[in-house]
């Protein structure tokens, strides 16, 4: 009858296993095998104490009983009575030293106590015992991943394979092991084959589509992530997965409904509201990405990232005080937190507070949490250079290396010999610059130097307050030949000349913010008088041919610095304009270098070297900024624009009637 008993809990009918049982013990109290089996259904059941009892009284009637005292283990150690757990453990072990089951499990509550080392001891007595039992190398590897011994772990199941080709476990884990190694391409294999083995595996679809994501092939990344997510619904791993597939391929939604899907899944995941709320900013929506991070915070308050990322969409919205607070708490819970000192540090700067704005960047650069070129030369702290030799490095974008070279002359007063590294194409302009010895480009030898530093940390070492920016316009000069080569051509097109460009690098972390479409400038074309000439280079040149015949636009293409290589034919152009109208981009800070008019379309929240409600730039005394009053809305700020522009060619009639172009 008792052999009816195990049909039951074999089948999960642990209410007839338990009537089967009792109706044994009814018969035969003292059936040691009955009170076994009456203690695993009782445990399935989650009546624990009855499940305790029936264990002892089975093993008070066989005390030789290894896969009892092996149940009893795991029942004490489910309970929590860990240390109690180990006595029937080992015991279970001792009269069953081939028994796979006993090994694991005892490896198993050695990990719960916190006891690494011999709980892998065990683990890997188990495998020895059975390699093609699944148990102990999932726990195992479980184990080794916990402990990071990614190497160790993968040397465990490479063994492992090539004892069982077949292995399927051995193949996922060797896997695993080898991504958190990032030997992204063996670990591929690793998921191809378990995929051979097991074709319905959802792990092994997850990790190839994990693999194919690290090796940035989003695309393919795709369809064994939709496997995985189709085989295991109820699994919020390839949601997850899928949503940073398609956010790298650019297509938010998508990613944002896979974002929503994880949270489906697990409603109380603070990772995934800021994931999502990460993605709404992206988009755009970005008070409902503030929403988002504070659902993250109110589920788990210690969440640094949510804090950071927190800060980062307040101070798209312009609430830089705010912004600085969620700063102040993702560095309190992280010391270290790199991105934070970093932000914390431009809003700072942005509400114009440069002593704690350069405070901030600079306590970050000496820890070496900021990015920046290693040099084994001594950093400069400003001493006197007493005929020593500097070597000054662009570390950012040709904007900020425009905007900060000027501080080569104060270097050059502290009495020493300037050397400035930059790309290609900003050496011949560079050369122009009062106080550069010597120019290399990035790549090309370096001469012998003494100390050195980036361009953009020299602000912090000279200026402290705006009124000290040093605006000595122009600092850097076109090439006279070529300005005259490009006045001659401008002729062509009579009239009030506007040099013009609308889309910075997409790359960029603010270019959703800063650019806006060519069809803007529409308003201008239509103003007597006046002559649009495309500034814009490679990304957004496309718009030019969209325009069709919609309005004007003098297009130059590749009579413009062609292919990029140098930087000489567009300061030269910008010399020879009435005016210029770009961006916040590298050629806003070419054009108010050179000392050419030049005006700055702003977003709500601009990057912070522009300050705040002001139309005028401490940096650039020809540029005059036109502040959007509303996030993302373009259409007021070129209605400014162009009644500005109406009144400057009206005024520039008004003092000279005869005179139809020329800078005013």
């Amino acid at each position: 009858m008792l052999t009816i008993g195990w049909e039951h809990h074999q089948a999960g009918r642990y209410e007839d296993a338990d009537r089967v049982c009792r109706e044994v013990l009814r018969v035969e109290p003292e059936d040691p095998a009955a009170w076994h089996l009456l203690g695993l259904v009782q445990f399935r059941l989650g009546r624990l104490d009855e499940a305790e009892s029936a264990y002892r009284q089975a093993l008070a009637l066989r005390p030789e009983s290894a896969p009892v005292h092996g149940d009893l283990g795991v029942l004490l150690a489910t309970r929590g009575r860990l240390a109690e757990a180990l006595e029937p453990l080992r015991r279970a072990v001792a009269l069953a030293p081939e028994s796979v089951e006993a090994h694991g499990n005892l490896g198993m509550a050695l990990f719960q106590l916190g006891r690494p080392d011999e709980a892998a001891a065990s683990l890997r007595q188990a495998i020895r015992c059975n390699p093609d039992h699944p148990m102990a190398p999932s726990a195992l590897g479980y184990l080794l991943s916990a402990q990071g011994k990614f190497r160790e772990m993968a040397e465990v199941f490479r063994s492992l394979v090539r004892l069982r080709p077949d292995h399927l476990v051995a193949h996922l884990r060797l896997g695993e092991a080898l991504v958190n190694l990032e030997d992204f391409q063996e670990a591929r294999g690793c998921f191809e084959v378990a995929l051979r083995l097991a074709p319905e595996a959802p792990e092994a679809h997850l990790g190839l589509g994990l693999v194919l994501i690290n090796q940035d092939q989003f695309e393919a990344a795709l369809p064994p992530l939709r496997r995985a997510a189709a085989l295991a619904p109820e699994r919020p791993e390839a949601q997850a997965l899928l949503e940073r597939a398609l956010r790298g391929l650019g297509r938010l939604d998508e990613a944002l409904a896979a974002a929503e899907q994880v949270l489906r899944l697990q409603p109380d995941d603070a990772d995934g509201h800021c994931v999502r709320a990460y993605l709404l900013d992206d988009l755009g929506r970005v008070e409902e990405a503030v929403a988002g991070y504070d659902r993250a915070i109110q589920l788990n308050p210690g969440h640094s990232e949510a804090h950071h990322n927190r800060g980062v969409a307040l101070g798209r919205l312009a609430r830089y005080e705010e912004a600085i607070a969620a700063f102040d708490e993702a560095i309190r819970l992280r010391s270290d937190y790199a991105e934070a000192w970093r932000n914390r540090a431009l809003a700072r700067l942005t509400l114009g507070d440069l002593e704690r704005g350069w405070a901030d960047l600079e306590w970050g650069w000496a820890r070496r949490l900021l990015n920046k070129p290693p040099c084994p030369l001594p950093l400069w702290t400003g001493e006197p250079l007493q005929g020593r030799t500097i070597l000054l490095h662009e570390d950012q974008g040709l904007g900020d290396a425009i905007q900060f070279v000027r501080y080569a002359a104060a270097v050059k007063a502290r009495g020493g010999r300037v050397i400035v590294v930059c790309k290609k194409p900003l050496a011949p302009l560079f050369q122009t610059c009062p106080g550069v010895d010597q120019i290399v480009v990035r790549g090309e030898p370096l001469p012998e130097c003494d100390v050195h530093s980036s361009l953009v940390r020299l602000m912090g070492l000279f200026t402290r307050t705006l009124d000290a920016i040093p605006a000595p316009v122009p600092y850097l000069r076109a090439d006279p030949v070529r300005m005259d080569r490009w006045r001659q051509r401008l002729a062509a097109w009579p009239g009030f000349q506007v040099g013009i460009a609308w889309q910075g690098n997409p790359r960029h972390t603010r270019d959703r913010d800063r650019s806006f479409p060519l069809a803007l400038f529409e308003r201008l074309a239509r103003i007597e008088g006046v002559r649009l000439i495309s500034l814009q280079k490679g990304y957004g040149s496309e718009q030019l041919r969209e325009l069709g015949d919609r309005f004007p636009v003098v297009d130059l293409g590749d009579e413009v610095d062609p292919g990029l290589e140098t930087m000489e034919d567009t300061p030269a152009l910008m010399m020879s304009l009435d005016l210029v109208i770009t961006p916040d981009t590298s050629l806003a800070h070419l054009a108010g270098a050179l000392g050419v008019p030049i005006w700055i379309p702003l977003p709500r929240s601009p990057d912070w070297r522009w300050f705040l409600e002001r139309d005028e730039s401490p940096w650039y005394p020809t540029a005059r900024l036109f502040r959007q009053t509303a996030r993302s809305q373009w259409g007021p700020v070129f209605d400014r624009i162009a009644a500005a522009l109406e009144h400057r060619i009206a005024s520039a009639a008004a003092a000279a009637p005869a005179q139809v172009s020329g800078r005013v």
